[in-house]
C-alpha cells in the first residue's frame, strides 16, 4: 500500500475510461463529477485497479446481452 496525499479521482477516472474508449469503441463511456473536483488520501494504483475492475464488469455484462449501451462512472460525495 502506497498512500498519496490528495489523489485526484476524477483524473484516474478519466486516465480508466480513456482507456476503455480506446478498447472498446462500439460502447459510449461517460464520466460525471459532481460537486467539483474531489481528493482524497489513497494508493492510486489500487483505486485505479477498482474503478478498472468495474468497468471491466459492466462492459463483459453489456456484451454477454449483445447490445450496445453507455457505461457510465460517477464521482460524488
Amino acid at each position: 500500500l502506497r498512500l498519496v496525499p490528495d489523489v485526484k479521482l476524477s483524473a484516474l477516472a478519466q486516465e480508466v475510461i480513456a482507456a476503455w474508449r480506446q478498447r472498446s469503441a462500439d460502447l459510449r463511456f461517460d464520466l460525471r463529477v459532481q460537486s467539483g473536483e474531489l481528493g482524497a488520501n489513497l494508493d492510486p494504483e489500487k483505486l485505479r485497479l477498482a474503478i478498472d475492475h468495474l468497468v471491466r464488469n459492466a462492459v463483459e455484462a453489456l456484451r454477454a446481452e449483445d447490445r450496445p449501451g453507455t457505461i457510465t462512472v460517477e464521482i460524488s460525495r
